[in-house]
């Protein structure tokens, strides 16, 4: 699918990035990419912004779901592949992917914009997004700062 043209926000390029990073070239599961996207911005998804998000990208072909991993695609990737090799922070990558997406940037008002409505991704519901990060704080529960370090580390 070629890319189309979305209107793309600040949250879109968070989880493009987190896909990158979690998944570099061969993908990444819901819980990787909620690790990633928490290395990034320091706090995790909403089902609502991580559905959102892989909604706009698979439909845009920037990314794809094989129906267990997500992983970065067209453009996207070739763009990520180069991105990736460079030496950048976790939240760097998060920035270069805004600019890449010509997404709007951060604001206060972005979570109720009439531009930014609830997008449907039947493989991603609340109830999946909720579980896996309730998995990811289990697992990392005392181990934040080191969970943090290793998805840094991907990207260094």
């Amino acid at each position: 699918m070629s890319a189309m043209r979305l209107h793309f926000t600040w949250s879109d390029a968070w989880v493009l990035a987190a896909i990158a990073i979690a998944g570099d070239v061969d993908g990444a599961s819901v819980k990787e990419i909620i690790a990633a996207g928490d290395a990034i911005n320091g706090t995790l998804f909403t089902p609502k912004e991580l559905r959102r998000g892989v909604a706009k990208l698979t439909r845009a072909g920037h990314a794809r779901f094989d129906g267990e991993l997500f992983s970065i695609a067209g453009t996207a990737r070739d763009f990520g592949i180069k991105l990736l090799k460079r030496k950048n922070s976790a939240f760097c990558v998060m920035l270069a992917f805004e600019a890449f997406l010509d997404a709007e940037p951060y604001s206060i008002d972005a979570q109720s914009s009439e531009k930014d409505q609830d997008w449907p991704f039947q493989s991603l519901g609340d109830e999946l997004v909720v579980a896996a990060c309730k998995s990811y704080r289990e697992e990392t529960a005392g181990s934040c700062d080191e969970r943090a370090s290793s998805m840094r580390a991907r990207v260094a």
